[in-house]
């Protein structure tokens, strides 16, 4: 079956790849233009949990409003707050911004002591976001908070010396890590020197890139039908990425091999998609169903991890038994070729994206060194000796390669080489003992966000944790009185893991 999906895909190479860029493209405007995005929500419950019965009781107390999501404003000023200058100022910025938005509720911290650090240089207004079904939702909230503050910073509404900052998930700006980006040039770099080749190097990541696209694409759509958390497109791109260069890899590899044994490209295609191919199909459909596991853990928000992380694997198995070897045809012998201009192209792209990245920690050098290596292909057209190919060293035989006497090394000592590989893995997994598990907040996103400003400036305010509080909700009757829940808040700030605890407030439904 692979053989023949693969000879057809050669021979209609063209329609293979218009339907690839079908998918990608028509895949990317019914995601991002006809349903407008993602609609992603992360929700972290677990059934039966004291937790989600604590949530379903502020969801009901405030169903107009969403109860769950902190968000803050947050300001600074080294001299304090007690002018009253500064606090009218503060004061007409918070009214201004919650005044900009319908259903939006903006405390002011000069109302209430507990929002002002003890040293009196730092107080935060929290924010209450009106009613949304999505993290998009939240996010455009986030946006034009975003957009009537720093229109009131930039008119000077605030004091000299009077810093703000906003603080929460709405204000969080997400967008390929650095370290995807990071890891798609360290395999270019590795697979352009392993295989000497540019093409070589350029089908498995072509291969990987447009079914990351197509993947994303997906997920977004899904995100439509079910619960999906905001992070699941950066799980579903770290796999996704890693397991489409691998497969394209193996295909490629096998081609390269047909080729030199004195195959046709089209019968080295097809020879490669029914080998490695084989192990390409079983290795995508086993990483599926490990992903799939994770239902078995009756979490919610995890079904949509597993949904999409299989669905990219998924198609990340298809585009290398469909689209790679439509590509194939089109490389067939030139896949050993590579030009002085390609290659010097690649490097200077390379080093300039990494430089960028590794430096300065951002990726304003990847547009200019696509823009130097597009200069250069441009000028090989006019100067031949740009276009001179690059003399490749003639591969050993088979019994003088490495890795053939490795393998040999192996089996003539079986029990010296398991020894020594599980005395080597079991001190690998020595840093596993003292690993710890928690969730990520703002304090690990970088620091041009102003999440991440507005989280360090909390911290230093209000001390370790304070950005990590916990809510304690009752239901209570007439027959509970101020004094019975005080006295609950003192027993709680008495425990020594506790730095503070608030004094409690009614809410609607006896809470």
């Amino acid at each position: 079956m692979l053989s023949r999906l693969a000879r057809w895909c050669f021979t209609h190479h063209w329609l293979t790849v218009i339907i690839w860029l079908v998918a990608l493209t028509g895949g990317t405007i019914v995601a991002n233009g006809a349903l407008g995005g993602g609609a992603f929500e992360t929700r972290f419950s677990i059934p039966d949990s004291q937790s989600l019965r604590a949530l379903d009781l502020l969801i009901d107390a405030y169903p107009d409003a969403d109860p769950v999501t902190d968000a803050q404003i947050v300001f600074s000023s080294p001299t304090g707050f007690e002018d009253s200058a500064t606090q009218t100022a503060i004061t007409n910025f918070l009214s201004e911004v919650q005044s900009s938005i319908d259903g939006l509720s903006v405390s002011n911290p000069f109302e209430d002591s507990t929002l002002i650090s003890q040293d009196g240089t730092v107080a935060y207004a929290v924010v209450g976001l009106p009613d949304g079904e999505s993290k998009d939702d939240q996010d455009k909230v986030g946006q034009a908070i975003l957009a009537v503050g720093n229109s009131l910073t930039e008119s000077g509404a605030l004091p000299d010396g009077v810093i703000v900052e906003y603080g929460g998930d709405p204000f969080v700006t997400f967008e390929l890590p650095e370290s995807e980006i990071v890891g798609l040039l360290a395999a270019i770099i590795i697979l352009v020197l392993a295989f000497g080749s540019v093409l070589a190097m350029g089908l498995p990541i072509g291969t990987a890139l447009v079914g990351l696209g197509t993947g994303v694409a997906a997920i977004t759509i899904l995100s439509h039908v079910m619960e999906m958390p905001d992070f699941v497109v950066q799980i579903g791109a770290m796999i996704g990425i890693g397991v489409g260069i691998d497969y394209a890899l193996f295909i490629v590899t096998r081609f390269r091999e047909g080729l030199r044994a004195g195959l046709s490209p089209q019968d080295a295609t097809v020879n490669a998609a029914d080998t490695a191919g084989r192990a390409v199909l079983f290795a995508g459909i086993t990483v599926m169903i490990s992903l799939l596991g994770m239902y078995m853990m009756g979490m919610s928000f995890v079904y949509g991890l597993a949904i999409g992380g299989s669905a990219t694997v998924g198609i990340m198995v298809i585009a290398s038994l469909t689209l790679l070897p439509a590509l194939l045809s089109f490389v067939g012998h030139r896949i050993d070729v590579t030009t002085r201009a390609a290659m010097g192209s690649l490097i200077i792209f390379s080093f300039l994206s990494l430089f960028g990245v590794i430096f300065f920690d951002t990726l304003v050098l990847l547009p200019l060194g696509l823009l130097i290596a597009v200069v250069i292909m441009v000028l090989s057209i006019f100067i031949p000796s740009l276009r001179t190919p690059i003399q490749h060293r003639q591969p050993k035989p088979l019994r003088q390669q490495f890795w053939y006497r490795w393998s040999r090394f192996v089996q003539r000592r079986p029990w010296t080489s398991f020894i020594g590989g599980l005395v080597i893995l079991l001190t690998l997994t020595i840093p596993l003992l003292s690993m710890r598990l928690a969730l990520s907040d703002n304090g690990n996103r970088a620091e041009w966000q102003t999440a991440r400003r507005a989280y360090d400036l909390l911290a230093d305010g209000f001390g370790p944790g304070f950005n990590g509080p916990l809510q304690l909700v009752a239901q209570v009757d007439e027959t509970i009185t101020q004094d019975d829940l005080q006295a609950i808040t003192q027993a709680v700030q008495a425990d020594p893991d506790v730095v503070f605890a608030s004094p409690p407030f009614s809410a609607p439904n006896n809470l």
